[in-house]
């Protein structure tokens, strides 16, 4: 690709030079080189030379002259001269006679407005011949090949080379400054490329250069002063802003070379800002610094050229194309210097080859901006297919998972159907009215537990309650796990601490990690002792029929593999009206924000203020407190289980 742009480049370098140099063959007489220094002055009596130019003597401009043949000379043609641009001033003499001048030329201002730009000015009749003799006046001493051409043809021909030149140069002039602007507004946009303001400022400064350099600007009624510092200083800006673009777009620091160069050409810059803005002139800097400024102009160009070359060598992005930007300037600065030296015909293109470097980065930014934005593209297209791939992904996940649900939802079902199936009935008439119980597990299933014995022939009867630790599917294995321990209740009725042990040994090893708290009384009914041994579960209550409130919880730990187990048991009397409550902790946590319904102490108040009512009745009305909490608010969830005994016998 490299090499393609590489010819292209070559392609439009000549198409440039074979239009503006052998489009003017034959056309008109180029006055360029040849011009001898005089020391006398203009053979003109009747107009003071010196009046109105820098200085009060003659050494403050130059006197040239230079004769020559004009071969397609015709006696009754109309001719007519192509003043130069020279922003000293100048004043032109052919064959003695003043060519342009106006009938008031006692200010500076006043020829600048007539002599500082190209102008197309008629010969009179009889003062052009075969040989001639041309003589001018420049304002500041001029340097070797400096001085622009005269050019000398017929009227039509010179009008016609006129406004060749001058659309040749406002048009590169309105492509930088178009460039500069769109940059300038995209770096608006995007602030974080601070290339693109560099890239800006080039382009806005080679339009100002070049409207100096072609001297279009000289049109405008501005001072020639402003004119001067946006020519010779804007020149000196130029290779500032290359260093800067060219680093911040290759994301390169600045080395010591830089620094110097950014050095040297500030040093340059102030020299001619200071000069321009002190005594109005640029006459020091262009006698004394103007040619250092060229030399190192070239010199810097070859360092750039050298820069991007290496970007090549090590394949960085773009490094082909910015090496060609740069040979452009550097092929037309070596062009220009041949046109000066005389050595090529004139009409150097050293403004075409910075109008060509802008172009041409221009379109370097455009084709990574379409690659950035393609690459975008491609990551949004990216996207959007994982999007699409993802949503898809997820209704079938989510598909999945409700089917999985629906069957998870079904077993669970069957599990508390059966877990339902293992709480006791209570089917014999002596019971039937003096026990109540509910199970509220907080989900399906829980890890809450409890059962009833009964020996109607000697009169016995066994309350059991447990509460596994976690809740769900383990939970409700190990509390199942517990129901299979009371198999044997039967033999250890009359003793619930041995009963407590037999569990334990029933389910060690099998815990893993968990513990169950268990509370377990044996009541005789012909007599009313209750006999009452508690692993870690939340005492017995037992509410007298006067009112008073007892809480029965002998000392013992929750069953687990780590703790030690040690169960004692503590007797009690009832008598007929009392009631006895078991219940898990389930019923004490449920709160709501800060606010607990029951706790540990509410709880028997709630009991002892509702002691008239029946077991079942006294049932209904814990759960239905415990209902008026907020259900998606309840901070601790946890299964619940109550028992009430109304000792009636």
């Amino acid at each position: 690709m490299n090499k393609t742009l590489l010819v292209i480049a070559i392609s439009l370098f000549l198409s440039l030079y074979f239009f503006f140099h052998i489009t003017d063959k034959d056309q008109f007489l180029y006055l360029c080189d040849g011009f001898e220094d005089v020391e006398t002055d203009f053979p003109h009596k009747e107009i003071d030379c010196n009046k109105g130019w820098l200085g009060s003597s003659p050494k403050s401009g130059i006197l040239l002259e230079k004769k020559f043949t004009f071969d397609e000379f015709h006696p009754q043609a109309n001719y007519a001269m192509l003043l130069p641009f020279y922003s000293g001033g100048i004043e032109v003499f052919l064959n003695g006679t003043r060519i342009g001048y106006p009938s008031d030329f006692s200010s500076l201002e006043n020829r600048k407005s007539i002599y500082s730009f190209p102008n197309v000015k008629p010969i009179p009749q009889g003062v052009l011949a075969e040989q001639n003799t041309i003589r001018m006046k420049l304002g500041y001493p001029r340097l070797n090949g400096s001085f622009r051409p005269i050019a000398i043809g017929h009227f039509q021909t010179i009008h016609q080379k006129w406004l060749l030149w001058f659309t040749r140069f406002s048009s590169q002039i309105a492509i930088c400054m178009f460039i500069a602007a769109y940059f300038c507004i995209y770096f608006l946009i995007r602030k974080e490329e601070v290339y693109l303001i560099y890239f800006s400022l080039i382009s806005l400064i080679v339009a100002l250069w070049g409207g100096g350099y072609s001297s279009l600007l000289y049109y405008l009624p501005i001072p020639i002063s402003l004119l001067e510092m946006i020519t010779f200083s804007g020149a000196t800006v130029i290779p500032m802003l290359m260093l800067c673009f060219f680093r911040s777009f290759n994301k390169q620091k600045f080395n010591v070379i830089d620094t110097v160069a950014f050095g040297i050409y500030f040093l340059f810059f102030a020299a001619s800002f200071l000069e321009i803005l002190l005594i109005g002139s640029i006459r020091n800097y262009y006698t004394y610094l103007f040619v250092p400024f060229i030399q190192c102009n070239f010199l810097f160009i070859i360092y750039m050229t050298f820069l991007c070359y290496r970007l090549t060598k090590k394949h960085r992005q773009y490094g082909g194309l910015q090496l060609i930007g740069f040979l452009f300037i550097l092929v037309f600065y070596i062009e220009s210097a041949f046109v000066f030296l005389g050595y090529l015909p004139w009409s150097p293109l050293i403004l075409e080859s910075f109008v060509a470097f802008v172009i041409l980065f221009s379109v370097i930014l455009a084709i990574h901006f379409s690659e950035t934005y393609t690459a975008l593209e491609v990551t949004r297209k990216g996207l959007d297919d994982l999007n699409h791939n993802l949503e898809e992904e997820v209704v079938i996940r989510t598909k999945q998972i409700h089917d999985q649900k629906e069957i998870l939802d079904r077993e669970l079902r069957i599990g508390r159907t059966i877990q339902s199936s293992l709480l006791p009935k209570i089917t014999h008439s002596d019971l039937n009215k003096s026990i109540a119980f509910d199970y509220v597990p907080c989900m399906e299933i829980g890890g809450d537990f409890l059962d009833i014995y009964y020996d109607p022939s000697q009169k016995k009867l066994g309350i059991f309650m447990c509460d596994v630790s976690g809740h769900g599917i383990p939970a409700a294995l190990l509390a199942s796990m517990t129901k299979i321990a009371l198999h044997n209740w039967v033999d250890y009725i009359d003793s619930p601490k041995d009963m407590m042990n037999n569990i334990v040994q029933h389910l060690k090893g099998n815990l893993h990690g968990n513990f169950i708290t268990a509370a377990i009384s044996t009541i005789y009914l012909d007599s009313g002792r209750m006999i009452t041994a508690n692993a870690g579960h939340p005492e017995t209550i037992l509410i007298r029929k006067s009112g008073v409130l007892e809480r029965i919880r002998p000392k013992g730990s929750a069953i687990s593999d780590l703790l030690k187990k040690e169960f004692h048991v503590a007797e009690s009397q009832l008598k007929k009206g009392d009631k006895v409550v078991v219940y898990t902790d389930g019923i004490t946590e449920a709160k709501f924000d800060h606010y607990s319904m029951f706790g540990d102490e509410e709880f028997p108040k709630f009991l002892q203020q509702n002691k008239s009512l029946g077991s079942e009745k006294l049932v209904q009305a814990v759960f239905k407190k415990l209902s008026e909490l907020p259900e998606q608010s309840i901070r601790i969830r946890d299964d619940k289980t109550l028992l009430v005994f109304d000792f009636s016998f």
